[in-house]
């Protein structure tokens, strides 16, 4: 459908006048505003706003429009081409308006506005970003102040491919023109007379990337999330490192231990030992062959994975097989895949686009070999069977530019080397190894990247529970996650790098804390001080200076006066009880790192600090006054195991007047709130439900109101009756 070429454009100016695209197409002009059934093209683009066209409207904002359009249809489109080509991510809005104006009541239009937005939980875009996405695929660069270009025709196809023919007008500059009349009889020359783009899709869209890393902090999950769809029957793994290389990863001649046949020269001739039974057991009987070490071609990794997905596939098996490469960054890539890495560009049928020659002694094993693509001799041997042959050997590799190559037979004597369709590579990378062996970018290019963020309150995969792992230091036990979420932000602002951050998965639980539960859910002191400390002191913080809590302690120096020191990894030593380890946990506990039970040691804040006394709860010492309202809600979870987070909360909250809104509260309701004092509480494991109780005060305005509204709250547990007995507060 053609349409004007300044509908739609950008970076285009005219000095004194205006020079804004209307981003819409008028369909429905004359008297009766009646579609102009004329126009070509035009039906099939009514055809796809129908199909494509959004149920609920109010998933696309158009309030930036006028308030004369009548929104008759709104569509989305998934599937957009420019000059031919299908843009990854790029989705367009597309709507049919009927204006109600005074001039033109009742003109029909198809418009493509950038201020259309589109979010519906799940995805989100807007027009203006689509726009981007074409401009950037044009390298014309921003559509405020790039290159100029236009747009002369709009049209779709099988009823849902959008599709847009681009001119450029100038790639690196905006233009200005006189008038909008010079403008569009200059662009109009602009435009050829017929549009012949080699239609180009992406690659098949599946459930599953063909070659995927997934990336992030140690300890995110990346190998986990890599188990969950395969196992020793459909992968071949292996992991790179400094050493690897290219025979490491597709195959080498080895010596190895093989039987051969005895034999001998008699005579001038050779010949060879009878074996009276190929039965080993029978005594006196010699089977005729021998072990020897012999130079045999070993396939690795690449090799077993290449011959066994097109065995598969040879099979009309559907199922993918994969490679799985971990730790794919301590490697030298460009050394290890050689020239496979031109299998890496994949077509739309999924395999490679172009085949590359295969080294002889690579050749000879895909030919000969047992393991390669070999005859099968006998049911239990390996190889394959005649009718996989005769699949492999008919295979057609179709391009993407239509064009077809018979490589069958090539592939199945091992001349020609190309990726089955069946065959995924995936991979592991911790960024904070990134530095080992940096991957070029025309390699990162032939891989699809998922970032692996890290989780504080993760949820078990297989049983869909939150993990809530603790961490046990001095008889006290802490959330791993809240630990985490402090120190991470520490890391990032000492070394201003996410890359050295940690993830939940970093150290594993090695004990439990109730002998009832049938999984380990406690991360001892000795794997903490092992694993997580000397990480942070000798590969984190190796290269910085540490002048901050929770990195310094209180010492003295030569003179007697006390002064910060940074902690060094060796202050750590010995593990049990040492002070050190205390006075690392205690500067965490001043940054929100609260105990989860055993004895409350809480700092208070601002005019609380007049409060200081000493306290206890069912006999449990508590330091400070704030701390008592938590130790008195775990008293009660003890006194009550069988009441649920919500229930315990609600007995609470029917205290009534000693209590502030946010005194008790659920998770959820936590992180939903805004206001500063959100991360002032202490949480609290409730049948493996987080709770969280307030540290300020409870709701009493007169001097030290906080103290007597503390009265006022053990007061009315008194009325109620509940087992708790607090003392100190008088």
């Amino acid at each position: 459908m053609k349409v004007d070429v300044t509908t739609i454009f950008f970076n285009s100016v005219i000095p004194d006048a205006t020079a804004t695209a209307p981003w819409c197409v008028s369909i429905g002009q004359g008297k009766e505003k009646k579609i102009n059934a004329s126009i070509d093209g035009l039906q099939d683009v009514l055809d796809g706003l129908i199909y494509k066209a959004v149920r609920d409207h109010d998933l696309v904002d158009l309030s930036a429009g006028s308030k004369n359009n009548e929104y008759l249809l709104i569509s989305k489109f998934d599937k957009v081409f420019v000059n031919g080509s299908q843009i990854n991510n790029l989705q367009m809005i597309v709507t049919l308006v009927r204006e109600h104006t005074k001039s033109q009541e009742g003109r029909l239009r198809i418009s493509l506005p950038p201020y259309a937005k589109y979010d519906d939980g799940e995805t989100s875009f807007s027009n203006e970003q689509s726009y981007q996405l074409i401009s950037d695929f044009l390298g014309c660069g921003n559509i405020f102040n790039g290159g100029c270009w236009f747009i002369d025709d709009i049209s779709v196809l099988d009823q849902d491919e959008l599709h847009f023919s681009c001119v450029i007008v100038n790639q690196n500059e905006r233009m200005s023109y006189k008038t909008s009349q010079l403008r569009s009889a200059e662009w109009q020359q602009l435009v050829p007379e017929e549009h012949n783009y080699v239609r180009v899709t992406l690659p098949i869209v599946t459930d599953e990337s063909l070659q995927l890393i997934y990336y992030g902090a140690p300890g995110t999950g990346k190998s986990f999330t890599i188990d969950r769809v395969t196992n020793e029957n459909n992968s071949v793994r292996t992991t790179f490192h400094p050493d690897s290389d290219y025979a490491g990863f597709v195959g080498a001649y080895k010596p190895t231990m093989q039987s051969v046949d005895i034999h001998y020269i008699s005579d001038g001739e050779v010949k060879y030992a009878k074996g009276g039974n190929n039965d080993k057991t029978t005594k006196g009987i010699h089977p005729g062959k021998e072990r020897k070490i012999v130079y045999k071609y070993v396939p690795q990794a690449f090799l077993k994975a290449y011959v066994e997905a097109w065995k598969r596939y040879a099979a009309g098996e559907d199922n993918p097989y994969y490679l799985v490469i971990e730790e794919i960054n301590r490697g030298n890539c460009a050394q290890i895949f050689g020239d496979l890495f031109q299998l890496l560009d994949r077509n739309n049928m999924g395999c490679s686009s172009y085949a590359i020659s295969a080294d002889e002694d690579i050749a000879q094993f895909l030919r000969e070999d047992e393991k390669g693509f070999s005859l099968k001799k006998t049911e239990d041997s390996e190889g394959l069977t005649q009718e996989q042959r005769d699949v492999i050997a008919a295979f057609v590799l179709k391009k993407d530019g239509e064009e077809e190559e018979h490589i069958g037979d090539a592939i199945l004597n091992g001349s020609k080397l190309l990726l089955p369709p069946n065959l995924r590579i995936w991979a592991t990378m911790n960024t904070s190894d990134q530095s080992l062996f940096p991957i070029d970018s025309a390699f990162k290019r032939r891989w699809n990247w998922e970032y692996m963020p890290i989780e504080y309150d993760p949820v078990d995969k297989k049983t869909d529970e939150h993990l809530s792992w603790k961490l046990e230091i001095g008889g006290k036990t802490y959330s791993w996650g809240k630990f985490l979420e402090i120190i991470n932000k520490e890391i990032e602002d000492v070394t201003v790098s996410e890359d050295k951050q940690m993830g939940y998965f970093f150290a594993k639980p090695d004990k439990k804390s109730k002998e009832v539960l049938t999984k380990n859910d406690t991360i001892s002191e000795q794997v903490f001080v092992n694993k997580v400390l000397f990480y942070l002191w000798t590969d984190v913080f190796k290269d910085y200076d540490l002048t901050k809590k929770p990195f310094i302690h209180e010492v003295k120096d030569n003179d007697g006066k006390h002064v910060n020191k940074p902690f060094s990894f060796r202050n750590f030593f010995p593990i049990d009880k040492n002070t050190c380890l205390a006075d690392f946990m205690s500067n965490l506990v001043e940054m929100g790192l609260n105990p989860l039970d055993g004895n409350v040691d809480i700092d208070t804040t601002g005019e609380n600090n007049n409060t200081e006394g000493n306290f206890s709860v069912n006999g449990i010492p508590v330091r400070w006054q704030n701390g008592v309202p938590a130790e008195a809600v775990r008293e009660y979870i003890k006194a009550f195991p069988d009441k649920s987070a919500t229930e315990v909360i609600q007995d609470w909250r029917s205290l009534g007047g000693p209590l502030v809104s946010h005194f008790i509260e659920t998770k959820a309701e936590n992180e939903a709130r805004t206001d500063k004092d959100k991360t002032y509480v202490v949480s609290i494991d409730c049948n493996g439900e987080p709770l969280f109780v307030s540290k300020q005060g409870w709701g009493d305005n007169r001097p030290n109101g906080s103290y007597y509204a503390l009265l006022n709250m053990v007061n009315a547990i008194k009325t109620k009756g509940w087992p708790i007995e607090i003392k100190g507060v008088e």
